[in-house]
């Protein structure tokens, strides 16, 4: 009887002393619930952010684009419209949302470890405006270099798609003229530039990583130096699990600090892609596609034969703009009348040349412009 009722007591123990209803269990339970739907809310919302904005930048620089004037497409190598639409709109499509759940993962486990070793050793506060002066100055000369060679990323890939694109729409022409070895040392050679700027960018993230493990080697230090010093001078010496502790998330500051910066230089390059994309957005549109506020438009889309009056031709801005005053464009009846493909040829690209038409007087002599 004895025994069993020392059983009995040492069981009521064991059940009264945890389980599932532990007030401590509920908590942490709690507490990773929470975390997962906010994990999934900033999934969520990241992405709905992500494809609102990039279907929004792509419908417009693509529409900009097609509503661009002539002299656009006479000074802008297809290399580079081919890049900013592939290249950089990749950049914005996919890679700048992971970029930003990684920066907000870094600031998060940044503070979260600057916290544990502050709450565990106090005395590495003194030490924090050290290392924080010395972050800034690093993190302020890789962001500045980093943004740039960027940039010439960048610009040295439009060259090189743009050798591809030429050469694979003249492929008869350079057989015939046997210029394969010259095209080829050509490609080789943008290649080349394109690769240095490459090279470049991995120098520097290694620049990066010496300076980012000196910071983290000295936090550990600071923190070991802390705690020796407690252990030593204090009467009731150094929590050797708490200290433990703190050397633990000082050893991973290095990883912090490097994984917050590499974050913040790849957010800043998603970012200069979209920038780039922007500058489609803001390009300068012909004119209007339907102007029904001028009869003189209704009258020109009947009219076999157009006097343009005043007309401003625009191309390049080195190019100076040619003002033709009283020049009188005439076209023939037989010569556009029709319902083939010959006419709209010829008349289209006689109207979409003239950019800015000040005056149009009609002369309707009983044909159809078709």
């Amino acid at each position: 009887d004895a025994g069993s009722s020392d059983r009995d007591d040492d069981g009521d123990d064991g059940d009264g002393g945890g389980g599932l209803l532990d007030p401590l269990f509920m908590i942490y339970a709690f507490a990773q619930l929470l975390g997962c739907i906010l994990i999934l809310a900033r999934a969520v919302a990241l992405v709905l952010a992500n494809v609102r904005a990039a279907r929004k930048v792509h419908s417009e620089a693509l529409w900009s684009v097609l509503r661009s004037p002539m002299s656009f497409f006479d000074t802008t190598p297809s290399g580079r419209i081919i890049n900013r639409f592939s290249s950089d709109l990749q950049k914005m499509d996919m890679q700048l949302r992971n970029q930003m759940a990684s920066l907000f993962n870094s600031v998060a486990s940044m503070v979260a470890g600057l916290v544990v070793i502050l709450a565990t050793t106090p005395p590495v506060l003194l030490a924090l405006p050290i290392v924080g002066v010395a972050y800034y100055v690093v993190q302020d000369w890789y962001r500045a270099s980093s943004r740039e060679v960027r940039r010439l990323q960048s610009i040295a890939r439009s060259p090189t798609i743009q050798h591809m694109t030429e050469v694979l729409e003249g492929l008869t022409t350079v057989r015939a003229f046997r210029a394969q070895s010259y095209l080829t040392r050509v490609a080789v050679e943008r290649m080349d530039r394109q690769c240095r700027c490459m090279r470049a960018g991995n120098a520097l993230n290694r620049w990066l990583d010496v300076r980012m493990n000196a910071l983290g080697a000295l936090v550990v230090l600071t923190v070991g130096v802390t705690g020796a010093a407690q252990a030593a001078f204090t009467s009731g010496g150094a929590d050797a699990a708490l200290l433990g502790l703190a050397l633990t998330y000082a050893f991973q500051v290095t990883g912090y600090l490097n994984g917050f910066m590499t974050s913040v230089a790849s957010t800043e390059m998603g970012l200069v892609a979209m920038e780039r994309l922007q500058e489609f957005v803001d390009l300068p549109s012909e004119a209007p596609l339907c102007m029904t506020d001028d009869p003189a438009t209704t009258a020109v889309a009947t009219a076999t034969a157009v006097t343009i009056a005043n007309t401003n031709t625009s191309n390049n801005s080195e190019r100076a703009n040619a003002n033709m005053a009283r020049g009188v464009v005439a076209v023939a009846t037989s010569s556009i009348e029709g319902s083939g493909g010959g006419s709209g040829a010829l008349s289209a690209p006689l109207l979409e040349s003239v950019e800015s038409v000040e005056s149009v007087e009609d002369h309707l002599e009983g044909g159809v412009l078709a």
